[in-house]
């Protein structure tokens, strides 16, 4: 939300109704779309990890938890981790949200690369707003007067929007019950290989300016790009080791405004990278 604004919503409930003859012949598969991951704001592996739906509603029990594994929070910045914990394909699901405020979110995603197919990514925007890719691995958004820019490090690839679609089914949201409008929707696929892959959202941001250099290694990921004449860093380091200091000249520029995360030890919003 911006100032009370919804911009990247849930896609809603929709309907409860699944069953053939509640529905015209040739009818889009209404409640498993808005009951299944394609419709949500989260990275779905190859299958629908809870199973196909033959009723309005699923015929067992889904065990499927999110648990909460890290937190820590500093002034100015902080930091969530949370991991699905199931016995499907869903299991191992990770997500890491580092918040700097006034500079954006750095979210990461991870899971458990398999045999059952590639890892997409997908965030629904709100009705009537403006979606645009200007450049691959840049989404610009603008609704209302409030803009916001979503950068995918290159292992996203083919990022696409969807509105109103019907083949393939996505880019809509339900905001009540039974009645649901065409949203744009960004979609993009994981390189083959890949466990994880992050994104940066910013507030405030549109197609001008900036262009962002992205780092992993075995120690984490960051991020880089200038700024209203300062240098802006957000890094997220994993297994309580740190983003190296120097990785490969990303964040090695004297007086940059760091934004740094370690697993396990502190979080900070510091104006060098020590």
């Amino acid at each position: 939300n911006v100032g009370g604004r919804p911009v990247v919503l849930n896609s809603g409930t929709g309907t409860y109704r699944a069953a053939g003859r509640r529905w015209p012949v040739g009818c889009p598969a209404w409640r498993h779309y808005f009951a299944g991951p394609r419709s949500h704001n989260a990275v779905f592996v190859g299958v629908d990890p809870f199973g196909p739906m033959t009723g309005d509603f699923r015929n067992r029990d889904v065990p499927c938890r999110v648990r909460l594994r890290r937190r820590s929070f500093g002034p100015g910045i902080g930091f969530l981790e949370f991991e699905v914990v199931a016995t499907n394909a869903a299991d191992g699901l990770r997500r890491c949200v580092v918040h700097a405020e006034g500079v954006g979110w750095l979210v990461e995603d991870g899971w458990r690369a398999g045999p059952d197919g590639a890892a997409s990514f997908g965030l629904q925007f709100a009705p009537g707003a403006d979606v645009a890719i200007p450049t691959d691995g840049k989404v610009v958004a603008s609704l209302e007067g409030v803009a916001c820019r979503i950068d995918l490090e290159p292992a996203w690839l083919e990022p696409a929007v969807l509105s109103g679609s019907l083949n393939p089914l996505g880019g809509w949201v339900a905001l009540r019950y039974g009645d649901w409008v065409a949203a744009p929707q960004m979609r993009a696929v994981a390189a083959a290989g890949r466990a994880g892959a992050a994104s940066l959202l910013r507030v405030g941001h549109d197609t001008a300016g900036d262009d962002l250099e992205w780092h992993r290694d075995a120690s984490g990921v960051a991020v880089r790009w200038h700024e209203g004449g300062e240098t802006v860093v957000i890094a997220l380091a994993t297994g309580g080791r740190r983003v190296q200091r120097e990785p490969r000249g990303l964040v090695d520029v004297e007086g940059a405004v760091a934004c740094r995360f370690v697993v396990g030890q502190r979080v900070e919003l510091r104006r060098s990278w020590s």
